[in-house]
């Protein structure tokens, strides 16, 4: 995970202005399925061997000894079963980051590398894979294009990396190519000759995994999608060979010429890698200063991106339900991921499932207008917005068969009627319902628009009101 400001340091821009031919696009199942997700669940599940603990056994701490101790020990049941409990649609899980230490057994890895490089002999990804589709959730993977600095024994000297070129290269590097030639320009620009090692490397291993997973798989989540030096297209067609249908995701914005983007926060309120870099008056304590974004968002719910020990939730169950609700009606793909980690037996970090289960007890009464949904066509919520800076007191959903509107209340007055202004798209509605909330709807035309009226009290985080499409 690197935020922007370390991406402009080291690369001079996160943006590029070459981008490579135009990606294919996946085929309308799984795209769409991922356009139409909205509560999903990001989990960094890494082993980080000697050079770094990362994912620790349990809430008390400690390491496995070796990646076949951290892969056998995750219970993929328990994890899966917890998944369907919190309610969540889909999961991104790590396919790889630190070292590139993969949780499946990995022929091309030891080519490349040393010969005895941490590779799983239990496929752990697989089986979550599989568990996960069982009980129909989505499966997603993340993993990282250009993770070459971490290709050394331990961190006491000062290896060759990005943005240290004076520093020592390991055999691993050299063996992978990511070690470029001291000549190579940096900047964004398409691939030099220089980096064909890296990216025979990188895509040798992306076929392997695309080839092992195949459809299984519903959307890739590429970290490192700034960096000029992998040759994207390749890269694609790579992935493409064995699943065409595949959402492509990019760590990043719609300029790295992925299908689609997504926005890391590792802190509501900081100023670069979070909600702050783009509005003012962000706060961690209140979700309904934080804005909504038409690319997905990763937000981290826990200590850190993987999970802590003895760690814990960041935000408190109102938040949660009011940032997802805001973030399924500004997404134009994949909603909310909320990041939280587990232990190496597949248990969550301390008081996040409690914390979730909670958040989806009071989201399944309204789970139809948030999970498997599109953009509202009648009331679309603007880019950037936040509760506060709400115009009207609500934000919108619509169901995919575009019959019905799902005007959410985050922001309710004293008064009990609602003036709903002109629809878009021409959409007239029928009759309104409340759905979650005690109490009964009225809906009448007031001049171009519909005056709507509750008998119930406001709920005060959501008030659910189902506006039916007319025919």
């Amino acid at each position: 995970m690197i935020s922007s400001a370390v991406c402009l340091m080291l690369l001079g821009s996160c943006s590029t202005t070459a981008v490579p031919r135009p990606v294919p696009l996946s085929q309308p199942g799984q795209r769409k399925r991922w356009e139409t997700a909205r509560y999903g669940l990001f989990v960094h599940h890494v082993y980080g061997g000697t050079l770094q603990g990362m994912t620790p056994k349990s809430g008390s701490g400690g390491f496995p000894a070796n990646i076949d101790q951290f892969a056998e020990s995750f219970d993929v049941d328990r994890f899966a079963n917890a998944v369907k409990d919190m309610g969540f649609e889909y999961v991104i899980f790590t396919a790889w980051h630190f070292n590139m230490n993969v949780l499946y057994p990995s022929k091309r890895m030891a080519k490349w590398r040393d010969p005895s490089h941490a590779t799983s002999k239990r496929d752990l990804l697989g089986e979550i894979i599989a568990a996960l589709r069982k009980r129909g959730i989505m499966a997603a993977l993340y993993s990282h294009t250009f993770v070459g600095h971490e290709f050394r024994p331990d961190g006491l000297k000062p290896y060759y990396s990005y943005d240290r070129k004076d520093g020592v290269v390991t055999d691993e590097m050299r063996r992978t190519g990511y070690y470029p030639a001291a000549s190579a320009p940096w900047g964004p620009q398409p691939p030099p000759p220089e980096t064909m090692r890296w990216n025979n490397f990188i895509n040798d291993i992306y076929d392997e995994m695309a080839a092992r997973y195949g459809s299984s798989v519903e959307a890739m989540y590429f970290d490192g999608s700034w960096v000029w030096m992998v040759d994207r297209q390749r890269l694609f067609n790579t992935i493409r060979r064995h699943n065409p249908n595949a959402a492509l995701i990019a760590n990043g914005t719609t300029e790295h010429g992925y299908e689609y983007s997504s926005n890391e926060i590792g802190s509501p309120e900081g100023k670069d890698y979070g909600f702050g870099k783009d509005t003012i008056g962000v706060t961690n304590k209140d979700a309904r200063t934080w804005p909504g974004y038409r690319r997905h968002v990763a937000l981290i719910a826990g200590a850190n991106w993987w999970a802590a020990a003895p760690g814990g939730p960041k935000f408190n169950v109102d938040d949660i339900i009011r940032y997802t609700i805001l973030q399924a009606a500004s997404s134009a793909a994949g909603g909310i991921g909320w990041s939280f980690g587990t232990y190496a037996d597949g248990s969550f970090e301390t008081g996040l499932e409690d914390r979730f289960r909670a958040v989806w007890q009071k989201l399944k009464p309204i789970e139809a207008s948030i999970r498997n949904v599109v953009q509202s066509r009648a009331y679309p919520t603007p880019e950037k917005t936040t509760i506060n800076s709400l115009a009207v007191p609500f934000v919108a959903t619509e169901d995919k068969s575009g019959r019905r509107t799902y005007l959410h209340v985050l922001k309710p007055g004293n008064s009990q009627t609602i003036e709903l202004p002109t629809a878009g798209a021409s959409i007239k509605f029928a009759r309104a319902s409340v759905l979650g909330t005690p109490g009964k709807v009225s809906l009448a035309p007031k001049g171009n628009g519909w005056e709507l009226k509750f008998s119930g009290n406001w709920d005060p985080i959501d008030t659910m009101i189902v506006l039916e499409h007319a025919r």
